[in-house]
């Protein structure tokens, strides 16, 4: 009988000294009473839970607090064009790095139990996602795609990219949550606005071939008139220096053939230097 009540003494006093948890890094935690959340706030780190030897045991309700970036996917009208487009927005935010903000969140959003655990709790980054800044994505986007025509966008996204991420960091301003950054992926634009531009892409393609077609002609017209050009000069020196020769060498041989016609009359004739030419034509 002794031997019992010891040993049911010493199964109340392990169960009065509580289980022993650990906080991840990245995580903060608060022990949860049958009168509320404690006030201290729990760092990374192990910790034994308050002992229950009088009344239910406590729970260990965490809080994810690093960064994290979670997706929202949305088909968007664009009135200007009267056109839908598809665009999927991340946003990649964090826990406000105070303990107004952290305390908020514990308060606010409702904890889900961790896997085979009977005495945790967390609060994950997506449920914060999805109860503070979730909302106001779409609306932002809507509000910035009502400013542009389909075009517009096309050749200015980063311009409304900035838009809505300043829309939804303004949106989350008194919340708990810290917009860090919005960017945009998996965009799609109308079929139809695609269609145009691959027909006014072809044509500039065509445009581009034409043009360097006519440059590659004018080209080589230039160089043909230069050769031609090249050409006429060849022959124009070539006329020059033969009209030149034959010249001095059609004088001599009208001149022998005038003494020769004398000789063969029997004139009496007198040869002087000046009846020639002084240049005479040489065979090369």
């Amino acid at each position: 009988m002794r031997k019992i009540a010891v040993a049911l003494i010493a199964a109340i006093g392990l169960s009065a000294c509580g289980e022993v948890v650990n906080v991840p890094p990245g995580e903060v935690a608060k022990e949860s009473h049958t009168n509320g959340l404690e006030q201290e706030i729990r760092g990374p780190g192990g910790y034994r839970l308050s002992s229950c030897v009088i009344g239910p045991c406590p729970k260990l309700i965490k809080m994810q607090t690093f960064e994290a970036t979670e997706e929202v996917a949305g088909n968007y009208f664009v009135p200007k064009s009267d056109l839908d487009m598809n665009m999927t927005v991340s946003v990649r935010f964090r826990v406000r790095n105070d303990i107004t903000s952290i305390n908020r969140a514990f308060e606010t959003i409702k904890a889900e139990i961790v896997p085979e655990s009977r005495t945790e709790f967390i609060i994950t980054s997506e449920r914060m996602f999805n109860t503070y800044v979730k909302p106001a994505v779409p609306d932002a986007v809507r509000r910035a795609v009502a400013n542009y025509e389909i075009d517009a966008m096309m050749a200015n996204l980063e311009t409304t990219r900035e838009y809505v991420e300043q829309v939804v960091k303004d949106s989350v301003n008194s919340t708990p949550i810290e917009v860090l950054s919005v960017q945009f992926s998996n965009v799609e634009w109308p079929e139809k606005v695609l269609e145009r531009k691959r027909e006014l892409r072809t044509i500039e393609d065509q445009r581009l071939i034409d043009l360097k077609r006519v440059e590659t002609e004018m080209e080589v017209l230039a160089a043909k008139r230069s050769l031609a050009i090249a050409s006429a000069r060849v022959e124009i020196e070539v006329d020059e220096i033969v009209s030149e020769r034959m010249g001095a060498n059609m004088a001599t041989t009208r001149m022998l053939n005038i003494l020769q016609s004398a000789v063969d009359a029997g004139l009496p004739i007198t040869i002087h230097p000046s009846m020639f030419p002084q240049k005479t034509f040489e065979m090369e």
